[in-house]
């Protein structure tokens, strides 16, 4: 009997250890605000530099943006994108064949979901990327829904749904995004 007891209470106390060491996840969202751009000119001198990149890998992980000299010091999840230059449109910080990091708020970090309205960069495929450059984080869009572009493989330039000036690029060929700046 006694023995029947001692099994019965280490159930018990696994069941309530078992439901004590389980996490419920959380959502954050980041909103942060951004300067809004009127047409390519406008991304362009934002920009540090302006590339054509294949995105090569993401992995989502805290960076510290008080590294940054804008930013105010916050620890922020972020989605962290690879890419191999493949063309660059304006700057000189960067060459074809360079690896470079982009970073965007959000992701899945340690079982929580930090979300932010943006342009998804993750997955394989090219991109025009109009991006503020950084030494210590990695590189952010100049905004996170009009920094990015996809490239089609007719060469074209695919906006985010998001984005609300999704046709300033629309008409613009590849050698003339940056050719007033």
């Amino acid at each position: 009997m006694r023995s029947a007891l001692r099994r019965a209470a280490a159930a018990l106390v696994g069941l309530f250890l078992a439901g004590c060491s389980s996490q419920t996840s959380e959502t954050t969202f980041y909103d942060p605000d951004y300067p809004l751009y009127a047409d390519a000119g406008e991304l362009c001198a934002a920009a540090d530099a302006v590339v054509i990149g294949h995105a090569l890998s993401d992995e989502v992980r805290e960076i510290d943006l008080a590294l940054r000299a804008d930013a105010g010091s916050a620890v922020t999840v972020m989605t962290v994108t690879r890419f191999e230059v493949t063309d660059v449109v304006a700057g000189t910080d960067l060459q074809p064949g360079d690896v470079v990091e982009v970073g965007q708020a959000g992701g899945r970090f340690e079982g929580n979901d930090y979300l932010a309205t943006q342009y998804e960069l993750a997955g394989d495929g090219d991109y025009l990327l109009f991006l503020a450059l950084y030494p210590a984080t990695p590189a952010a869009l100049v905004n996170p829904v009009q920094g990015g572009y996809a490239v089609a493989p007719s060469g074209e330039f695919e906006a985010s749904e998001l984005n609300p000036t999704a046709d300033i690029l629309r008409d613009v060929a590849r050698d003339q995004l940056c050719a007033a700046g």
